[in-house]
């Protein structure tokens, strides 16, 4: 068919849907729930799995565990101390190694000319905005004598006591005012200096996302620095360049080895490296999502066959229109193409539905289970979610389309006519 034809066979189609309104709305909403529940569960799906680790370069970060040669497969989620002092040396394997402190949360009372505000405090320590490769969007990161500063926990500090601030929190507290770095804040009665504002939508990949971060590796310490027993720091690295994830392991075997030749508190003690979106997407949130993924994907084929069933009951008593069309000359092809045109109508008008319906369903997804999904994970509405709609709208027009028009193109008009078949000629 040529365009014009195709644009008046859809709009002839159009026209009969809305004779059948009941019939339309009943496709229309199970359709809509079948791509709908899909295109929720997809767009968790493409964040979690698809989308890369927002920041550069994700698939050179890695993190770093611990294993106890004894205990094979046992990843110790923390960190020792004197440990991460040589990891971070290591620039054969490394081009950055930094700690964030996951091990609890951490809150604090934000005090300053407004009313107290209970913020999150994430320590990090220098190095660590570097290693993940995102710059401040206003002002500097920690320094390196900043990183012995403490925690929140402890008034005594070695370095600076200086803040930087989450966009959120610059955005609301602060109505996006440039002017607060260099301005000092009090945490729990203790003077922060602001030095930094970190970029919209960057938080960290691991635990609570924060409203602020501090400089944290209190236990770096000269007088703590050979407690090998304390596990705490959450490792973060990212690989030398130009390094596979397999030579910096074997680097890093390598290193290690050689650490427990003076270190002998670190004997018995491996070192490995996983990608880092591998393990904060994790195998068992992984398979729930694909298990889920599955279930949805039932319950489209479900509408599908449901709607075929409506549509193949609805043509049955189409039979004499079908009849007198092919009587009047119109040629198989033509009488399937104007019945997939209607098709092609409840499918559209469902599948934009059930996109809308996706996109309002991943919100309900999150309210039902805010901690299912990494802190990183950001589902929305990008290119793959609306492809993947527009696949489902495509695979369901099909299947429940093309048998119900090819099974009426095979009405005999004779047989029909002379029968006095039921029906009328578009008026269903």
């Amino acid at each position: 068919m040529a365009v014009t034809e195709v644009g008046r066979e859809l709009c002839l189609a159009a026209r009969t849907l809305t004779r059948a309104p009941a019939f339309t709305a009943v496709v229309v909403i199970t359709l809509a729930l079948g791509v709908g529940a899909n295109t929720a569960v997809f767009t968790v799906l493409d964040a979690v799995l698809l989308e890369p680790l927002p920041y550069s370069e994700p698939d050179r970060l890695v993190r770093i565990y611990d294993v106890w040669h004894g205990e094979p497969g046992e990843l110790n989620d923390y960190l020792r101390t004197p440990a991460v002092q040589a990891y971070r040396t290591w620039k054969e394997a490394f081009a950055g190694v930094a700690t964030l402190y996951t091990y609890r949360e951490t809150g604090a009372d934000l005090t300053d000319a407004e009313a107290p505000l209970r913020i999150v405090a994430s320590h990090v320590s220098a190095g660590y905005f570097e290693t993940l490769g995102v710059p401040p969007l206003l002002g500097r990161t920690f320094r390196e004598e900043e990183s012995l500063g403490p925690g929140i926990q402890s008034p005594s500090r070695i370095g600076a006591p200086v803040a930087i601030l989450s966009h959120r929190l610059w955005r609301d507290r602060y109505g996006t005012d440039a002017s607060v770095v260099g301005r000092d804040i009090r945490l729990d009665g203790t003077s922060y200096q602001v030095v930094g504002v970190m970029p919209e939508g960057f938080t960290n990949p691991l635990g609570t996302p924060p409203d602020l971060w501090l400089p944290a590796d209190l236990r770096l310490r000269e007088n703590v620095r050979g407690d090998w027993s304390n596990q705490y720091l959450t490792g973060i690295g990212r690989l030398a360049p130009g390094l596979t994830l397999e030579a910096a392991q074997r680097r890093v075997d390598a290193l290690n080895a050689r650490l427990g030749e003076t270190a002998p508190d670190n004997r018995g003690w491996l070192v490995e490296l996983r990608p880092l979106h591998e393990t904060i997407v994790g195998g068992r949130r992984q398979t729930l999502l694909l298990v889920l993924a599955g279930a949805v994907g039932l319950v489209l084929l479900s509408a599908c066959v449901n709607v075929a069933n409506l549509v193949l009951a609805r043509g049955l008593s189409r039979d004499r229109e079908v009849a007198l069309r092919g009587a009047l000359g119109s040629g198989r092809a033509r009488i399937v193409g104007h019945l997939l045109a209607e098709t092609a109508v409840l499918a559209a008008a469902g599948g934009a539905a059930g996109l809308l319906l996706g996109t309002v369903g991943v919100h309900g997804l999150l309210a039902l289970a805010p901690d299912a999904l990494p802190t990183v994970a950001r589902p929305g509405l990008s290119l793959r979610v609306f492809s993947f709609a527009l696949a489902g709208t495509v695979v369901a027009l099909l299947a429940f389309g093309l048998a119900p028009a090819l099974r009426l193109s095979n009405t005999a008009p004779a047989d029909v006519l002379r029968s006095g078949g039921r029906g009328g000629t578009g008026t269903q």
